[in-house]
């Protein structure tokens, strides 16, 4: 069964997790599914980590498009899309190969290019640079489970030193439990709701300008990734050069 999960938006901003169940629930035509919890959450770090190596490797270009001749035989097509074998059919459980398509990819572009755009344009709204972030603040369960070097590497987090990144978890969970168990900590909401602004960005020019910059591995401005521009060198400088 092939299950395509399509990205986040204003109609459906549902977890990853909570769309890709749904679907699989759709294609089996029951409800009767479970999948274990931390596997679902696992899998969008794993399908990042996955990009990051397939760029670091030749296997995607700038625009995140499968390359051929880097691939070889793991490119193959259904039903007339493009895509790469992961796993192959003597290495998979039910003796079918596991692939990644490039709709696929083309979908995990598109989410990372407005997770990079959003923070790109909070910050500059502020007056803050990426650079003058001395901590990082990760949450949900989305930062339970990144990989910095990862997401840096495809340009979804700004190339920043790992240690400035931590794992919060679920802090609206903490903050409410904060709340109920210290009754005076209710007396700072209100000043901080009012304190708080709103930034419509689907309506900002600007934003809509930085996404489609954004659209590239890790990003049409390659300066802003130092990091991996030296990993991508010293990679290049390892490959064997054939006379």
């Amino acid at each position: 069964m092939r299950v395509e999960l399509p990205p986040p938006s204003l109609a459906d901003n549902s977890g990853d997790a909570d769309r890709l169940l749904r679907r699989v629930k759709r294609g089996i035509g029951s409800d009767r599914i479970r999948l274990p919890l931390p596997l679902m959450r696992s899998l969008p770090a794993k399908l990042r980590k996955l990009a990051a190596q397939l760029y670091l490797n030749g296997m995607l270009d700038l625009r995140g498009k499968l390359v051929t001749q880097k691939c070889g035989n793991r490119r193959v097509h259904q039903k007339g899309i493009p895509a790469i074998v992961v796993v192959t059919e003597s290495e998979s459980a039910d003796g079918k190969p596991l692939l990644i398509t490039q709709i696929d990819i083309d979908s995990l572009i598109r989410s990372k290019a407005a997770m990079y755009t959003i923070l790109e344009t909070l910050t500059l709204h502020v007056g803050v640079s990426f650079d003058a972030i001395d901590t990082f603040g990760v949450a949900g369960t989305f930062g339970s489970f990144i990989d910095p070097e990862a997401a840096i590497t495809i340009g979804m987090l700004p190339d920043l030193p790992r240690e400035r990144f931590h794992v919060l978890g679920n802090i609206s969970l903490e903050g409410a439990t904060r709340l109920l168990t210290t009754p005076k900590l209710a007396k700072e909401i209100g000043p901080l709701r009012e304190s708080l602004t709103c930034l419509e960005l689907n309506v900002n020019q600007e934003c809509m300008n930085r996404f489609s910059a954004a659209r590239f591995l890790p990003h049409t401005d390659m300066s802003r990734f130092p990091s991996v521009l030296n990993t991508l060198s010293l990679r290049d400088k390892a490959r064997p050069k054939i006379e």
